[in-house]
């Protein structure tokens, strides 16, 4: 079959497939099955397997502006209209910085991290969560994706780490550790665990970011960084102030003010952490929690320093 692709390496659909997605549209997203729970699960896997004839994936336009492949189990239409804006500023991003590297931090089953692998063919991207099963459901959230550009790590990010090494040392122990325990990232089978600086979890390392990033402060790679971590965003920052003076990375971050005070700390500090690495910081949207947009002030030249 020849198949055309658009400009992030995605392949159009033929005639057949948006037969076969016409046809999930009206069996699962408008209930043809009702409330019979018992017959959507004898059929779902059957039914899952029909969806993916082709070997290529559910086409889905994550946040409404990404156009992806994904597995058929976890191609829910929901995504579609989800956090909109944020998908429109990490798609721009990866499109005009094709050797960027994005650090995707609290990565669930992989939203972020498959919107940036399908923005661009050559952006990298590092999924990084505490949970084994979310970071398998991330690996199989991007199989679709061009090229080998996901790198799970295993970890909480803070601001000390309990581990030395870059995130490829990282790396290699989450996929021993994803081995090991034979996660499968099944839906369903992923959970969150975070950072809680009263009782810290002690069979899950913990990093910082400048640690975590030391090869990429040397090659100076344009950095976009996703921050999610339930209210211990400040830490995560605190942990990345070499980051943020050397790479100037463009943050998305979400703010917990509910969620903070489990820290001893507020909104107004991780304001004041960024003000001090010197960010402005634009209020996205709110819903539970509150979405910033993250950027570095441009940094005055000395005119002593010649070019």
């Amino acid at each position: 079959m020849d198949l055309q692709k658009n400009n992030t390496g995605v392949a159009k659909e033929s005639p057949l497939e948006r037969l076969t997605e016409r046809l999930d549209n009206l069996v699962r997203h408008r209930g043809w099955f009702g409330r019979h729970h018992w017959l959507r699960n004898l059929l779902r896997k059957p039914y899952h397997r029909l969806l993916n004839w082709h070997g290529r994936g559910i086409r889905v336009i994550i946040g409404g502006c990404v156009v992806t492949r994904l597995p058929p189990e976890f191609s829910g239409r929901n995504v579609e209209k989800y956090e909109t804006v944020e998908f429109r500023i990490l798609r721009d991003w990866c499109q005009s910085h094709l050797d960027g590297l994005f650090v995707d931090v609290g990565c669930a089953i992989g939203y972020y991290s498959c919107a940036a692998l399908f923005s661009s063919s050559t952006v990298e991207v590092v999924a990084i969560d505490s949970d084994l099963n979310s970071l398998k459901a991330t690996q199989r959230f991007c199989k679709y994706a061009s090229g080998r550009r996901l790198t799970l790590l295993q970890g909480m990010i803070a601001d000390s780490s309990t581990c030395s090494g870059d995130y490829h040392a990282a790396a290699r122990a989450t996929s021993a550790a994803i081995s090991f325990h034979k996660v499968t990232g099944d839906p369903g089978s992923t959970w969150y665990r975070n950072l809680d600086l009263a009782s810290p979890p002690k069979d899950i390392p913990a990093f910082r970011l400048d640690d975590l990033l030391a090869g990429v402060l040397l090659l100076k790679k344009p950095v976009l960084i996703k921050v999610d971590v339930e209210g211990a965003e400040w830490h995560v920052l605190n942990g990345a102030k070499r980051v943020l003076d050397i790479c100037s990375p463009v943050i998305l971050l979400s703010v917990h003010p509910s969620f903070l005070p489990r820290y001893n700390k507020t909104v107004a500090d991780v304001q004041n952490l960024l003000s001090a690495a010197g960010y402005t910081t634009d209020l996205l949207g709110k819903d539970h929690e509150e979405h910033w947009l993250c950027h570095p002030i441009p940094k005055k030249k000395d005119p002593n320093i010649a070019e």
